[in-house]
């Protein structure tokens, strides 16, 4: 395909038009003129515009233009000119596509060696209701969106500053019980405010005790009589639709799933691959001699084209590659990446063999990137792997121990305590006794794979552990 640029003056109309569109709402008048950039009313395409919405057919790009993949997808005498964009917009040039020129469209220039082309209108990505079904249309997309009705804040409980929008609203509450309703020096001396006389026969208890507004600290509040405290929770929560990620989502008691189907969908006539062509909805392939003979059977691995028996486990060439099961919570391209084992993600990954965890927050030795918020994924807190101090490891190996070889995350033990599991393959914990304290060992006698930082050393007995 050749790619050709617009000129220059299409390029200055569409960086002018949004700045005089605003400077027009504010008032002012934008004393530029641009050849080619006025006029505004009709809307068809070649017409000026300033946004999308302007043109009754095609996308904006200074004046309303047809978007474009390939040549193929402009008449005889346009080529698909660049923008920067995920697409082009059809502009005078040469036209590579194959007969178009001659006023026979038959695909592009590369399809014409399968003896066929793509033909039909794609169904637009707004016409795709299913998250699947828009991933697998061309040019189509559906970013993962947070939805719903947030929660109250009244409803938040001890999570209430964790829901924004909300903020604490604890307060001291009730009547203090008076000065003169004590008889004795300590009762009335440990109520704030009241003081003792004991120039009076039967002593009295004087002043005026503190308000339970006074308070701002439960305690306090709670040790002066009549007052209690209350723990309460005020504001209004955002939108769900402001939160920008899984964990802040859910915090706000909204739900995260796939967002509306969005894009500029591939054209047919953009496409070469036969097997693309039939997967795009509203397409279909045709030979150009008018038979079926350039038909290839759906369902071959290889095709472009997933169909009959494949699936993405048997063919991810033309299936692509497995979506994460229901359950996983992190990012879906992490899931059986084949590059890393990630953990607290709700699903063990594949990528860890089994020896990885799922729960959010978790850690085990297989892990190399962890998610302490069931979303973001980072650094893995060790759990039998070497460290530098405590920090370093995670909450079922706490203590940073130095022995010989070095330091690594362990935990002490005993009868009432057992170690916990390692979590990697080949290996398990055991209670041993170093320095008169009985600490966590990891065992890796017959080859097994030892925790992060860590190497398997033979010890005198015959037997190995991870150091």
């Amino acid at each position: 395909m050749q790619i050709t640029f617009l000129p220059l003056s299409s390029l200055v109309c569409a960086l002018l038009l949004p700045i005089r569109q605003k400077c027009v709402h504010a008032g002012i008048v934008l004393a530029v003129v641009v050849a080619g950039c006025a006029g505004t009313d009709a809307r068809g395409l070649g017409s000026a515009c300033e946004a999308n919405e302007d043109c009754t057919s095609g996308v904006c790009f200074g004046t309303c233009a047809t978007p474009c993949w390939s040549d193929c997808d402009c008449g005889a005498g346009n080529a698909c000119a660049a923008t920067g964009l995920s697409y082009g917009v059809c502009s005078p040039g040469v036209n590579t596509c194959v007969g178009r020129d001659a006023g026979t469209p038959q695909g592009d220039a590369g399809s014409s060696t399968s003896g066929g082309h793509c033909t039909g209108t794609a169904t637009a990505c707004s016409g795709i209701t299913s998250a699947t079904g828009c991933g697998e249309q061309l040019g189509c997309y559906s970013d993962s969106a947070c939805t719903g009705t947030p929660r109250s804040c009244s409803s938040a409980g001890t999570s209430c500053t964790a829901v924004e929008g909300c903020r604490s609203d604890d307060r001291c509450s009730g009547s203090a019980t008076s000065c003169y309703s004590y008889f004795g020096s300590a009762s009335c001396e440990s109520q704030d405010g009241c003081n003792y006389s004991g120039l009076y026969p039967n002593g009295v208890c004087g002043g005026s005790a503190n308000s339970c507004s006074f308070y701002s600290a439960e305690y306090s509040c709670e040790s002066q009589d009549g007052c209690s405290w209350s723990a309460g929770c005020a504001g209004t929560a955002a939108f769900c639709s402001t939160q920008t990620d899984y964990g802040n989502c859910v915090q706000q008691g909204c739900s995260w799933g796939a967002g509306p189907c969005t894009g500029m969908v591939q054209s047919c006539a953009g496409i070469a691959a036969q097997g693309e062509c039939r997967d795009q909805l509203g397409c279909s392939w045709v030979c150009d001699d008018g038979t079926t003979s350039c038909l290839t059977p759906a369902g071959v691995c290889g095709d472009s084209a997933c169909g009959g028996t494949e699936d993405c486990g048997s063919c991810p060439g033309d299936c692509g590659t497995c979506p994460p099961p229901s359950g996983w919570t992190c990012n879906d391209s992490a899931y059986n990446d084949g590059t890393s084992c990630d953990c607290g993600c709700g699903v063990v990954d594949p990528d860890c063999g089994g020896a990885g965890c799922g729960a959010e927050g978790c850690s085990a030795s297989a892990c190399e990137r962890c998610s302490a918020t069931g979303s973001t994924l980072g650094s893995c807190p060790h759990l039998y792997g070497a460290c530098t101090t405590s920090a370093d490891c995670a909450p079922d190996t706490p203590s940073c121990v130095n022995f010989t070889t070095g330091s690594m995350c362990s935990a002490s033990c005993g009868p009432s305590a057992p170690c916990p599991p390692t979590g990697t393959p080949g290996t398990s914990s055991y209670c041993g006794i170093p320095y008169n304290i009985y600490w966590c060992y990891v065992s890796c006698t017959g080859g097994g794979t030892c925790p992060t930082g860590t190497t398997c050393y033979e010890q005198s007995d015959g037997s190995s552990v991870c150091l």
